[in-house]
């Protein structure tokens, strides 16, 4: 099978390194093609063959489009909104699927970019979100059918992060954390990861602890944050280094991780924390922490101030806390800091969970998607025609455009038919598209129900509510393969 994978780069962001990683684990099962739309040097490990989208004159999907083709793909994964976006416009007989990796329900977009995602997240073959709170978001706000979206948690790079952990940090880095306790935060600087309430709270825990605050990023939000840093009289107790390759050197050197974000999806800071013997405390955002920290998926439970789980301590996502009008999150990781049985009875449990999170198991799952996805068009729908040679009868359920498409289809390779009709489940809102064929309702077709076929020629969003209304009436049914 043919694997392509679609991302913007190699390097920097998660996602990225997810897009890598993949890849190099499915280059031993599938031949992989990496398609990028910025011919950077990869700074992250890959597996199989890195082609650019770049050509003079053609746009970045008919240049993907014809790259699909020329590779003959079977199944194309694409990473990022924009990535799912050219993934779906360049569409042709390969099965598309998209990995979403963020609450979007959560992010701010315009209402347009809020209809573009639900047309987009509706249209793909299948979608792999990075957690089970990005699983239920997809359902509950984008219409996504549930069996069409499969939670896989992020894989996680366990060699590559314990050698580069043994890394010594910068000196000047040791000198400023000198005999204070570590607060630790790793992220893109921007609005999202809300590094603004990390700030008040780090205020609220200074005045009470001899703490430091070293935060690793680099983003449209450095600025603000040194302009707070300034506000809180925090200079000397604030640290930010711009984000670099290696983070984990300063894992050791920290007596807690905090995490502040408005929306995530599954923080791969926190995996890497926790492997590394840090304990964690996080906002209780949508989505990712709380099945890390908590092992729990029910998101309907709410947080009240903080609560000491498993694997770290959860915080209730309090405005209040982002004014100062109250300190959970302060609180929280005081809790840390001077609770020495807390602390390692969370860092025990975080470890032996990151011991069982297994890469293997990841990529049994992404397997499985991939290869029941492919098959479903392999398999079952590529029997239309075969299937229909003996027929003299033939029902198209579905008047859109793939309905459309693929009358015109049987028209061509056959014109001996002694019955061919549309169906619909509500023929008044519909007018016959080609040669005046005629349209029905299915209980008006009861008279050819022994004789006729029906080829289902719908969306994969509505293929379970035809299919379902096609056994009620007692119909053969075969799948269209367009």
């Amino acid at each position: 099978m043919n694997v392509a994978i679609i991302i913007g780069t190699l390097r920097g962001g998660g996602a990225e390194r997810i897009a890598g990683l993949l890849s190099k684990y499915l280059c031993t099962i599938y031949n992989v093609y990496i398609f990028v739309k910025e011919d950077s040097e990869a700074v992250y490990d890959y597996g199989g063959t890195k082609i650019a989208l770049s050509g003079s004159g053609k746009s970045k999907v008919q240049i993907l489009k014809e790259l699909k083709e020329k590779y003959r793909i079977d199944c194309a994964i694409s990473f990022m909104d924009h990535s799912n976006l050219l993934n779906i416009k360049s569409k042709g007989r390969e099965k598309v699927i998209f990995s979403v990796r963020t609450t979007l329900s959560q992010r701010i977009y315009a209402k347009r970019m809020e209809d573009d995602l639900k047309w987009l997240n509706c249209n793909a073959d299948h979608i792999v979100a990075v957690s089970e709170g990005c699983r239920y978001d997809l359902i509950r706000n984008y219409g996504v059918l549930p069996d069409l979206v499969t939670a896989i948690y992020n894989f996680l790079d366990k060699e590559m992060i314990l050698k580069k952990a043994e890394q010594d940090a910068d000196e000047a880095v040791l000198a400023f954390k000198d005999k204070s306790k570590l607060v630790l935060h790793v992220g893109r600087l921007e609005k999202v990861k809300n590094q603004d309430r990390l700030l008040v709270q780090f205020s609220r825990l200074a005045e009470q602890e001899d703490v430091r605050l070293l935060i690793v990023g680099s983003g449209p939000q450095e600025l603000p944050l040194c302009k707070k840093i300034n506000e809180l009289g925090l200079t000397g107790k604030v640290r930010i280094l711009s984000y670099r390759n290696n983070p984990f050197c300063y894992y050791k050197y920290a007596d807690v991780f905090v995490l502040t974000s408005k929306a995530e999806g599954l923080p791969n800071v926190l995996l890497e924390a926790m492997m590394l013997n840090t304990p964690v405390v996080s906002v209780d955002c949508m989505s990712g922490p709380r099945e890390l920290i908590a092992e729990e998926t029910d998101y309907a439970r709410k947080i009240n101030g903080y609560e000491i789980c498993n694997n770290g301590i959860l915080v209730e996502d309090a405005d209040t806390d982002d004014t100062g009008e109250t300190d959970y999150l302060c609180q929280a990781v005081r809790k840390i800091l001077t609770n020495e049985e807390i602390k390692d009875k969370i860092t025990d449990n975080a470890f032996r969970f990151i011991e069982r999170y297994s890469n293997e198991n990841i990529l049994s799952k992404w397997i499985a998607v991939i290869e029941n996805t492919v098959s479903k068009d392999f398999s079952d729908k590529n029997r239309m025609l075969p299937s229909l040679r003996d027929k003299n009868e033939v029902i198209v359920y579905g008047a859109g455009k793939i309905g459309t498409e693929i009358m015109l289809r049987l028209l061509e390779e056959r014109r001996d038919w002694n019955f061919i009709c549309f169906a619909v489940t509500n023929k008044s809102t519909c007018q016959s598209p080609v040669r005046d064929i005629p349209i029905f309702e299915l209980m008006e077709l009861y008279e050819h129900r022994d004789r006729a076929a029906v080829v289902i020629a719908v969306g994969s969003r509505h293929e379970d509510e035809v299919l379902k209304n096609i056994q009620q009436h007692g119909f053969q049914y075969v799948w269209g393969n367009m």
